[in-house]
């Protein structure tokens, strides 16, 4: 992805491109307009997630978006299963820790995001986003 990233950008000097691990803060990356995470923040534990939350609330200049395409917990095992079959998955993959849409969206609200929402929810696949002030 950060090599596709890298081509689709290449040349234009308003992007830039960092690979980092977001176990570590990412307040030593500085300021951002806008922070868009794709299918990567689920990987962490809760507690890292309202933290990475609350860095990049921190870290967005005024009028910032932050946008997270994830994936989030079903609201049943039931849904859950069908979620994974319309994917093609006999499992979850044991690296996911998935937590559900309205956990994700109060963290968001506690971190000092503003406007926060979900956008877009087909199943267990989910854009959420908020603001900084």
């Amino acid at each position: 992805m950060l090599d596709r990233a890298e081509d689709r950008f290449r040349g234009d000097d308003r992007v830039s491109i960092r690979e980092w691990n977001l176990e570590d803060p990412v307040t030593p990356l500085g300021s951002f307009d806008v922070v868009v995470a794709g299918f990567s923040i689920h990987h962490l534990e809760d507690e890292r997630k309202f933290a990475l939350f609350r860095e990049i609330a921190e870290q967005l200049n005024d009028n910032g978006l932050f946008a997270n395409l994830e994936v989030v917990a079903s609201a049943t095992p039931e849904l859950h299963r069908q979620f994974l079959d319309l994917i093609g998955r006999a499992q979850d993959d044991p690296e996911d820790r998935l937590t559900p849409i309205e956990d994700q969206l109060v963290w968001m609200r506690e971190a000092g995001l503003t406007q926060v929402d979900c956008l877009w929810r087909w199943r267990g696949f989910a854009l959420l986003a908020g603001h900084s002030v």
